[in-house]
């Protein structure tokens, strides 16, 4: 291959993976944003551990630090697997880092054998993950009379 043609596929190749990471960034949605922080969520798609169950990473970024076991956090990320069937959540990964985007030093644990837990309404993320990735549970018709 002559010299010219490979440099131009080289070049080409790292323009479509770089095209690709900006893709699967720009897949985060934001759930809100207040003073302290923004979170945001992406679907994983189904989880590796049973296919019915969805894979969500949810990610805080806070705009001071936030001390997390004498670590200054200013990045965590979380992934659930949620069962839409039940909607329930069930907390899987934890990693936080102390700089924005999961940058500099970090600090990651599993969660292999966290219960399943029912979200209230008053709990904000977990309420508004199960909320955007599950349909709405069918509703009962009206008894006829």
């Amino acid at each position: 291959m002559p010299p010219v043609l490979r440099t131009t596929l080289l070049s080409a190749a790292a323009v479509l993976a770089a095209g690709a990471a900006l893709a699967a960034e720009a897949a985060w949605v934001e759930l809100f944003k207040n003073p302290n922080a923004t979170v945001s969520y992406r679907s994983l798609g189904p989880s590796p551990l049973d296919a019915k169950l969805v894979r969500v990473q949810v990610r805080g970024e806070f705009n001071q630090p936030q001390n997390v076991g004498g670590l200054p956090v200013r990045t965590q990320q979380n992934v659930y697997d949620i069962d839409c069937a039940t909607r329930r959540v069930r907390r899987m990964q934890t990693i936080v880092s102390t700089e924005p985007g999961l940058a500099g030093q970090q600090r990651k644990e599993d969660y292999t054998t966290e219960p399943w837990r029912t979200p209230t309404p008053g709990d904000t993320v977990s309420s508004q993950i199960v909320a955007r990735t599950c349909p709405a549970p069918a509703t009962a018709a009206p008894a006829a009379s």
